[in-house]
């Protein structure tokens, strides 16, 4: 029980930092196109389109109690990359 709890409360946490990871990486991102397309005429840095797919899965599942193991398991191996 605790250790749900805990799981609870750095969640969030872990979530902001996988979002600043992605941010950087934006960021970085468009570092590498300005150097890269700074003699191209006419070019706007960002101005191209990004389309981003959702994260898909495999798993149907209407079980909640193993949609938490499911959650909890997939947690636990983003604290341990952090």
């Amino acid at each position: 029980m605790e250790m749900d709890e805990s799981r609870s409360c750095v969640e969030p946490l872990i979530l902001a930092e996988q979002d600043r990871i992605v941010l950087r990486q934006y960021r970085a991102n468009r570092d590498e196109e300005t150097k890269l397309m700074k003699d191209v005429p006419d070019w706007e840095v960002g101005a191209a389109k990004i389309l981003v797919r959702p994260k898909q899965t495999d798993i149907e599942c209407n079980d909640p109690a193993l949609m938490t193991k499911i959650r909890d398991a997939l947690l636990m191996d983003n604290i341990g990359t952090l």
